[in-house]
């Protein structure tokens, strides 16, 4: 590979690399957590032309912190004052300059959840929707169903034990319940990803709101 080819790699991946919703320390992958919704961020937590740092979750946009323990513009939270809730219903800080202002929790990401038919990484967590019954994510192809644990279906029934969730010869994950067939999503704990959450939401329904 020539120097050129080398530079255009490197260029590929980190434009790649911005798009996604974890950022990469060493060997660790980190979730961004939103200020006001308390959200996992779906997409980069980043400037995006503004001021400030933000992302876009299952419920909107919202506030975020690029590093563990700044604000929302960057700035690192006082040492006695770190990003929490302290008593509000929103993450905050005083920063080194003694200003209250937006954070995010930044976390080491544990989980890694795979959708069933896109067969694609979830961005966020693997939620649960309590109208419709089931789990689903947003997927870098849109959302999809995906599994809060090994081996259930998206609807979180066991898949029986001699018929564990896989592809079986389909594009899509999915195994034999007690009762008949249904998706299933990939759950691997490898020491990179989130854990899942219970959020009421339709998937019909994202929209992605921009900040003014």
């Amino acid at each position: 590979m020539g120097k050129g080819q080398k530079i255009t790699l490197v260029l590929i991946s980190v434009i790649f690399l911005g798009q996604l919703c974890w950022t990469q320390g060493g060997n660790t992958i980190l979730n961004h957590y939103t200020s006001t919704y308390g959200l996992l961020c779906y997409d980069a937590c980043h400037l995006h032309k503004k001021e400030f740092y933000w992302c876009n979750t299952k419920k909107g946009w919202d506030y975020c912190s690029l590093n563990s323990n700044t604000d929302y513009k960057g700035f690192q939270c006082k040492d006695d004052h770190p990003c929490d809730l302290h008593d509000k219903e929103y993450y905050w800080c005083y920063n080194q300059a003694g200003d209250s202002n937006y954070c995010g929790i930044v976390a080491l990401r544990t989980v890694l959840y795979r959708s069933s038919t896109y067969q694609s990484e979830c961005r966020d967590e693997c939620s649960y929707d309590e109208s419709r019954l089931y789990y689903w994510c947003n997927t870098a192809k849109g959302w999809d169903y995906c599994s809060p644990s090994p081996d259930v279906t998206y609807k979180n029934e066991p898949c029986r034990a001699d018929h564990g969730c896989n592809t079986h010869g389909y594009d899509y994950s999915w195994c034999w319940t007690a009762s008949s067939w249904d998706y299933c999503g990939f759950t691997e704990t490898s020491g990179i990803y989130g854990t899942p959450g219970r959020q009421k939401r339709q998937p019909e329904d994202k929209t992605v709101i921009k900040p003014t």
